[in-house]
């Protein structure tokens, strides 16, 4: 056969029966989510907690951030392809490229960082007086931008020597992209790719395994002539963790590597590849969070507040006036369920989290791979996307949290709880700012569309995103501020999750400040974003009425009428909870209606904006299509 492009290829199927399929797809969907959620739970809870910005954790964050991109590159192609068990398992070429190069970019990134963590160790342990004007906060950054700038330089032109064959087979012999099956696919000359390739190895491995090999040889050194017994069971601690996850990757990559060489045992490469981006990023954040005594304390600390016996505090008549105790710890209401229907409500929350979660992220990676997406109409509903992502983020998994654990035992420390407010409202402000540049986006290509590309540019786009989230910040920063400023006198929280209401309620100091700004706050969003949504649809109704042109009329309507519907819907679910805070009586009608304004618009969105909307539909259906034509 000629050397003719692919540009559709046929990954290898998946070995799995029909009756296995929906086990194994439950199965990794679990350790996908416990992943994701752990990995990201350890670098805010390092990110928030200023004891912990110290090298060790900082550096740890890389390996997390890097963990979840080795586990996002596979995971869900395969939990897509579990769906279809029997069907073709179709992928472009670039999507291939792109695989490829997330994946030894993930195996690259742990070499280096496990690097700079073990001379990290090497430094505490050998030189703890020098340490910390050693490992400075500009030292650590620099050595994690080195991490991954020298690993993003030599993937790349692993990878790019790669692309630049042609092809002249379209099946490619793996259950995902890697460069092997890259180059395998052409049938030109590929001495350059494999010398590259064992240069790359070398290099990579070489260089890990000299580097660790050299820093704990000499931490051994110093360990042994000490006899300090709290430097040794130190250094016993921190770095048993970080050699034996280090081991395990050189083992796993040396075995990925040899098996390439032995077409007879593709079977046992395959299932060591699956294992080195599942296991790998599941174990790394069990050994190395919840193996560190300082974040295990972090983690273990709101478990062991909540559990506690009811605090003095909360008995009536112990309370102190207007005046803020030193124990920081509100009670929150959260989700109020019974024993019997706790289970039903937690597992309906996890699975519209989750499909809010992998709907709206698919949404925003479609489009910003897709060159043809990169439309303004587009690029806007990513802003919604992130948003809605950010919205269902900040409520969903506190009331899953809540869920098993009794009423009166739902605690929250306040500065969670002033950061929770602060996320609930910049969610439900941005909601109105990205919709008021959407509807100002239809009424320039409806009335104006032979002007329509010379406005909405891309930089416009931009520039219109930036305004949106920089005025809905400026505005939530200061509602939220002149509550956080307030003393507090009360302690219980009468509400599904903390917003700025529930804030100021607990002070006994006045709060007319609060009640003039939150009103003018109310007044200026829902105002400019009634009105100019108004204006803007009055604008196109106008021009659709004198217009005779059908297709322009039906464009129009398709657009439109989507938009318009979920705008009124979280218009007057948003009205709804700010006039239900003026009737107490109508509480338990409040708190559903936030939970749903905060559940119900992310999970509708994307498939509103997206599903309606012809070309995003066709590239869904494009991807999951899986009895396409090859050739």
């Amino acid at each position: 056969m000629g050397n003719e492009t692919f540009d559709i290829l046929l990954l290898e199927p998946l070995y799995v029966t029909p009756q296995t399929s929906v086990p194994a797809f439950v199965f990794l969907l679990l350790l996908y989510i416990f992943i994701v959620a752990s990995n990201l739970g350890l670098v805010v809870l390092v990110s928030v907690e200023r004891s912990l910005h110290q090298p060790m954790y900082l550096l740890l964050c890389n390996m997390s951030i890097n963990d979840v991109l080795g586990a996002t590159v596979m995971v869900p192609h395969v939990l897509r392809d579990l769906v279809w068990v029997n069907s073709e398992r179709l992928i472009w070429f670039t999507d291939c490229a792109l695989q490829a190069f997330c994946v030894h970019l993930h195996a690259s990134v742990s070499h280096t960082v496990l690097m700079i963590m073990a001379f990290d160790r090497y430094v505490a342990i050998c030189s703890p007086l020098r340490y910390a004007t050693i490992m400075t906060p500009g030292v650590v950054l620099r050595l994690s931008a080195a991490a991954w700038g020298s690993a993003l330089v030599l993937v790349v032109v692993l990878v790019g020597l790669s692309v630049r064959l042609s092809r002249c087979r379209h099946v490619v012999s793996n259950l995902f992209c890697d460069n092997a099956s890259l180059f395998k696919l052409s049938c030109e000359s590929v001495l350059a790719n494999n010398i590259y390739g064992l240069g790359y190895t070398v290099v990579l491995l070489g260089s890990s395994i000299g580097s660790v090999t050299l820093t704990y040889t000499r931490i051994a050194a110093v360990c042994l002539r000490s006899r300090n017994k709290e430097l040794n069971s130190r250094a016993l601690q921190t770095c048993t963790t970080h050699l034996a996850v280090y081991a395990v990757l050189i083992v796993s990559a040396f075995i990925i590597v040899i098996f390439h060489r032995f077409p007879q045992l593709s079977s046992h490469r395959k299932v060591a590849a699956v294992i080195g981006h599942v296991a790998l990023p599941t174990f790394n954040v069990l050994i190395y969070g919840l193996q560190i005594k300082e974040v295990r304390q972090k983690l273990l600390a709101p478990k062991a507040e909540c559990f506690a016996a009811v605090p003095p505090w909360f008995v009536p008549g112990r309370m102190m006036k207007n005046q803020t105790l030193d124990l920081d710890l509100l009670q929150l209401e959260g989700l109020k369920v019974t024993p019997e229907s706790s289970v039903p409500a937690f597992i309906i929350l996890l699975l519209i989290y989750v499909f809010t979660m992998m709907s709206n992220i698919s949404l925003v990676v479609l489009i910003s791979m897709d060159r043809s997406l990169h439309q303004p109409m587009y690029l806007l509903f990513c802003n919604m996307s992130i948003n809605d992502v950010f919205g269902a983020s900040a409520i969903i998994p506190s009331l899953l949290k809540d869920v098993f654990v009794p009423v009166s035992n739902r605690y929250i420390s306040y500065t969670v709880c002033v950061v929770q407010a602060f996320c609930a409202h910049f969610y439900a402000s941005a909601c109105h700012g990205v919709l008021m540049i959407m509807a100002f986006d239809r009424y320039m290509a409806i009335c104006s569309p032979l002007r329509y590309a010379t406005i909405m540019t891309s930089q416009m786009v931009v520039k219109l995103s930036l305004w949106s989230w920089a005025v809905c910040l400026v505005m939530v920063v200061i509602l939220v501020g002149l509550s956080a400023r307030l003393s507090r006198c009360r302690r219980v929280i009468l509400n599904p999750f903390c917003d700025n209401a529930s804030l100021f309620k607990l002070s006994c100091e006045s709060v007319l400040i609060n009640n003039i700004y939150g009103l003018g706050y109310t007044v200026v969003l829902l105002g400019s974003s009634l009105g100019s949504v108004t204006l803007t649809y009055l604008r196109i109704a106008i021009v659709c009425l004198s217009s005779r042109n059908k297709t322009l009329n039906g464009r129009a309507l398709q657009t439109c009428a989507t938009h318009l519907s979920l705008y009124i819907i979280m218009f007057v679910s948003g009205c709804i909870i700010i006039i239900l805070h003026r009737f107490p009586h109508l509480s338990d009608h409040r708190k559903l209606a936030s939970i749903m304004f905060h559940v119900v618009p992310p999970a509708l969105n994307a498939v509103i904006y997206g599903l309606q909307i012809k070309a995003v539909r066709q590239k869904i259906f494009i991807l999951f299509t899986r009895n396409t034509e090859v050739k």
